[in-house]
């Protein structure tokens, strides 16, 4: 948990999203949670949490000025000179950064991202009964070698990571794929994806 001022807590890693901005002189920054819930903060607590994302958001980067396809993409648009009315969304492959694993699901894989000395992994297993599919190597970290398929992705967190290399040579563990199916299935953007499908 990051305290932001006295009376204000927040989870970091439970973020889906968060959008800075200005009112009435003061800054604001909407949350979107992985739950699907959505919290606004407003002064002191908005300016702390931006210097909190910042360090993980490349500290001193210039703002994007874009509009992109994916609500999880990074948009900034300056409203005046002062930093504070600058507008960012913060991505989910920013909040990632500095993590060491993470596990993602896209076109009905789950896909196994590990950083190790220098270099990056990413093992692909089937969605639906755990199979091993493939595996790269990169050098650098995963967050930037692999950023495009993240940023498609679906980010599931809290999932207990098994040993790669010994236990999921050939599928994922029984208990993995079950909590990674878990997690899935309660994720808003998988809920709102499989609600499309059925109209």
């Amino acid at each position: 948990m990051n305290q932001l001022n006295e009376n204000t807590f927040v989870a970091i890693p439970h973020l889906a999203l968060v959008q800075f901005g200005a009112k009435d002189n003061q800054s604001t920054a909407t949350l979107r949670f992985l739950t699907g819930g959505t919290e606004i903060l407003v002064g002191e607590a908005a300016d702390r949490l931006r210097d909190s994302l910042s360090e993980i958001a490349q500290p001193g980067r210039e703002p994007v000025v874009e509009e992109s396809k994916h609500h999880e993409s990074a948009v900034a648009t300056k409203a005046e000179s002062d930093p504070r009315h600058f507008k960012w969304v913060i991505t989910s492959v920013d909040l990632q950064l500095g993590q060491k694993k993470g596990w993602h699901f896209k076109d009905d894989k789950f896909l196994a991202f590990v950083n190790a000395k220098g270099s990056c992994s990413l093992r692909s297993f089937n969605a639906e009964d755990g199979a091993f599919l493939n595996k790269i190597y990169r050098s650098g970290n995963y967050q930037e070698q692999f950023k495009g398929v993240i940023e498609d992705a679906i980010w599931l967190q809290n999932i207990e990571q098994p040993n790669l290399e010994r236990d999921c040579a050939e599928r994922l563990p029984a208990r993995t794929l079950a909590q990674l199916k878990e997690r899935l299935s309660k994720h808003p953007r998988y809920r709102e994806s499989s609600d499309d499908k059925n109209e």
